[in-house]
């Protein structure tokens, strides 16, 4: 009850703080985004999930309200969400202020993504992912920038420290994510977790992204005893402008497995997976076996639109950690064309298939396909 009634105070706090300047203020500006998306699938079910069905329909309205005056900025975002068969969901999404120019702070529920959210990401695809929390920023001259955010959650307090900066064309961060159950264990064990690496990106005709992790959870039992896990996640990635049309990008992940009782398998909770881990959403979850992840992709110019076409391969970074025998996981394919229909209004057509394989197959069966059909309208006003 206690940690239930400190959020929403936070949040209604924040509101009430940013609501109170609109009296002269300089600006208001307001935002209605609209996304009305249809999903069906003929064999297998959606996003290979049993408990999806065959088919959903899903609607997401947001609608924003951000004032402005001097150096204070508020605002607040009310989202529902709402499935066509089983009602909808009101929320509120985001409520903050921030006060400040290059030093600032920011209270309140808000998003936080860092670099390409592989550790701290939005989940825009899905229905979106915001914190109740406090964060301390700097932008300093050039292009130095820093941000620290300390959130508080139902069953753990996190603190993520996020330095970037930009040296010869390259895109540099140092990320550290630190957290802890401590203050909610009551006394009956506690985990603290440290995760930091390395995030680069060059952009351009030739491009590529390198990322790398480290992540350590340290686990202590009532009597005493300390259990010490590690793990990395390895990420690459390369693109090339072969011609207008064909710039084909390649990435590669590798997770690692819990192979013994000192290794663990590297856990991304807030990530933005979507963008990596291909369309469907399939569950990779592979009991502690990693996962080691590739892709191609290439969008090309078609008419007034954009075609998308990704090809993904999964398999187990360790089959005997995750208790089975063939490491491959499947493929799956990704299709999708975008175009704006007006300066408001865009609209999405895709197509999935994942091939189950190895440990991921039914007893009998070398190959199961599960297909994903969806139409999106996105109108944002």
């Amino acid at each position: 009850m206690t940690k239930r009634t400190f959020r929403s105070a936070l949040v209604v706090g924040a509101f009430v703080m940013g609501m109170l300047p609109t009296i002269g203020m300089a600006e208001i500006t307001t935002h209605i985004g609209i996304r009305d998306r249809a999903e069906n699938t003929i064999k297998g079910n959606i996003q290979a999930d049993p408990s999806n069905g065959n088919y959903r329909a899903a609607q997401r309205t947001e609608v924003s309200v951000t004032g402005y005056y001097e150096n204070v900025k508020s605002h607040v975002t009310f989202q529902e969400n709402r499935n066509w068969s089983n009602g909808g969901q009101l929320r509120i999404y985001e409520a903050y202020t921030e006060f400040g120019d290059d030093w600032y702070w920011r209270v309140g529920r808000q998003e936080f993504k860092m670099d390409e959210g592989r550790i701290l990401g939005n989940k825009q695809w899905l229905n979106g992912l915001t914190h109740d929390g406090l964060l301390l920023g700097y932008k300093g001259k050039g292009q130095y920038h820093i941000e620290i955010l300390g959130v508080r959650e139902q069953d753990k307090d996190w603190i993520v420290f996020h330095p970037t900066t930009e040296m010869a064309g390259v895109q540099l961060a140092l990320p550290i994510l630190y957290e802890s159950n401590a203050a909610h264990s009551h006394g009956e064990g506690e985990t603290i977790s440290y995760t930091t690496g390395l995030f680069a990106k060059v952009a351009g005709d030739f491009n590529w992204r390198l990322e790398t992790y480290a992540q350590q959870t340290v686990t202590r039992s009532e009597g005493g005893e300390e259990l010490i896990q590690s793990g990395f996640l390895f990420s690459a990635q390369a693109g090339y402008k072969i011609a207008e049309g064909v710039e084909p990008v390649f990435n590669l992940d590798f997770t690692t497995a819990a192979t013994n009782k000192n290794a663990l398998e590297f856990s991304q909770p807030y990530a933005n997976a979507h963008q990596y881990n291909g369309n469907m959403g399939v569950d990779l979850t592979s009991d502690g076996g990693g996962l080691i992840a590739a892709s191609l992709k290439n969008s090309t110019n078609c008419g007034e639109g954009v075609f998308i076409l990704a090809l993904h391969y999964f398999m187990l970074a360790d089959a005997k950690a995750a208790g089975v025998e063939k490491a491959s996981l499947g493929y799956e394919v990704d299709l999708e064309y975008s175009v704006r229909l007006s300066d408001s209004l865009q609209l999405y057509i895709g197509e999935s298939l994942f091939l189950d394989q190895g440990s991921r197959a039914p007893s009998g069966k070398n190959i199961t396909l599960h297909d994903w059909t969806y139409v999106q309208l996105s109108l944002d006003l």
